[in-house]
């Protein structure tokens, strides 16, 4: 019993002569310093960086046992001394979590400042950790998450007290956290960046991961993001205005804004992101999913991002599509120039038209201004006008039944148009229908008053030139 007991004191000892041999932690240095290869006694007050030879020797004579000298009579580790080395590195490696744990923590409760230099210095510091600082991200962010939603729906200012700062605190620890997971960019987080979805952070977090899984998850989530941010207060073929939600549509967001942030979020994926965009476009499985229809919104962002091969189907969603689907296709395509296209434009310009007159007969619906026949009519007209032939505008403004309220844009284009419109309306003159006959005579005596009009006014220029 006693020898056991006796054993077990030398033990302590060693482990005290260790880490306290001299009552500081420099014996521990020492053992480290040996433990990568044998050193001269000049050598080892280099690699320690102390100047005093006396000090050094103080403490190898306490170690002694766990070093010893070789052959060449440089000190090096003993055994012993190797053993209890690593009777240190736990210790070490408690402390050095421990440190780690602390300082992540701070950093993580400093993104819920409201002062954005302290957020800024955070999120600095927190990527500089990389990937071992993932699980406490994550964790912290289901935490923000938690804490976001449950203040839904609640006054959330008198929940804390009027502090608007603590309120606010936990979408800004989200969206901190969000913006370091996408600087350190390990893949495996894309689920948890994609959680927080819609907000503006998790989109362009997962287009600095730029994978597969992250595009998917932008694709599906864009359309929330339009609904959640962007409402459509004024949209014209050539361009326009967003307004943004909540704010009695009184603030408006350029339109180059809004496509500048599409254009940089998809541009990330290089060309799968068009192609994801084209796939989904005509998916209806997500069709009519969000407020504001997916194949929409997808043909909205297909109309700043995509290009000549977006065109098929693009034209596909002009066919296939609800009202709202075919005004964004129309509008991408004449975005895009598709000259070829026109015949299946012109087509479902007609068909559009006719639903919406059959809409205002049955049931009123002319005098709704938001009706979206209506809008489609409108984008699908200004896309013929913009990309159209004179034989295009001539289809449109000869259509019977005629498109009232659609058709006089074509009427004038036709006319401007000049000589160039008169065979095709010549041989509109032959044309079985009485009503088309004398529309067509009458655009061309309108173009032939034009034509002496300007040989008139052109020689009256003439005649004031020679005075």
């Amino acid at each position: 019993m006693g020898k056991k007991n006796h054993g077990r004191n030398r033990k302590r000892q060693t482990k005290s002569r260790i880490f306290w041999g001299s009552g500081s932690s420099f014996a521990p240095r020492i053992l480290k310093v040996l433990s990568e290869g044998p050193l001269g006694f000049a050598d080892l007050k280099r690699s320690l960086n102390v100047e005093s030879s006396g000090h050094i020797q103080f403490h190898l004579d306490k170690l002694d046992g766990l070093i010893k000298t070789d052959e060449y009579g440089k000190y090096c580790i003993s055994d012993k001394g190797k053993d209890a080395l690593l009777t240190m590195q736990p210790i070490e490696k408690y402390n050095e979590d421990a440190r780690f744990r602390e300082q992540a923590g701070l950093l993580i409760r400093a993104l819920r400042s409201d002062l954005k230099s302290v957020q800024e210095i955070a999120i600095a510091q927190l990527s500089l950790f990389g990937p071992k600082v993932i699980p406490f991200l994550t964790s912290a962010l289901l935490e923000a998450l938690a804490e976001s939603k449950s203040l839904e729906g609640k006054n959330s200012h008198s929940y804390y007290n009027g502090n608007e700062n603590l309120a606010d605190a936990p979408e800004r620890a989200v969206t901190g956290l969000v913006v370091v997971l996408g600087i350190i960019g390990v893949p495996s987080v894309v689920p948890d960046i994609a959680s927080t979805l819609p907000r503006t952070e998790a989109f362009e977090a997962l287009a600095k991961i730029g994978n597969k899984q992250a595009l998917d998850a932008v694709v599906s989530q864009i359309p929330s993001w339009f609904d959640k941010n962007i409402h459509y207060k004024k949209y014209g073929a050539m361009g326009g205005h967003y307004g943004e939600k909540d704010e009695d549509y009184s603030d408006v967001v350029s339109v180059a804004k809004v496509e500048g942030f599409l254009t940089k979020i998809f541009n990330s994926f290089d060309e799968e992101g068009r192609i994801a965009l084209e796939t989904a476009l005509n998916d209806e499985n997500f069709e009519g999913k969000n407020v504001l229809s997916h194949n929409n919104v997808i043909a909205r962002v297909l109309a700043v991002v995509g290009d000549d091969k977006s065109i098929p189907a693009l034209t596909i969603a002009l066919e296939k599509g609800n009202f709202a689907t075919k005004t964004e296709a129309a509008r991408a395509l004449n975005g895009l120039k598709a000259v070829e296209v026109m015949p299946k434009v012109i087509n479902e310009l007609l068909k559009t038209a006719n639903s919406l007159t059959k809409a205002r007969n049955e049931r009123g619906y002319w005098a709704n201004e938001d009706h979206p026949a209506k809008k489609a009519c409108e984008v699908l007209a200004n896309t013929v006008l913009s990309l159209g032939s004179t034989d295009d505008w001539i289809t449109v403004a000869f259509h019977r039944p005629r498109i009232e309220g659609y058709a006089e844009p074509f009427d004038e284009a036709i006319v401007n148009a000049k000589d160039k419109a008169v065979p095709a309306l010549t041989k509109l003159l032959e044309a079985p229908d009485s009503s088309v006959q004398s529309a067509a005579a009458e655009m061309i005596a309108k173009i032939k008053r034009g034509n002496n009009n300007n040989q008139t006014s052109n020689s009256q220029s003439r005649g004031w030139e020679r005075v």
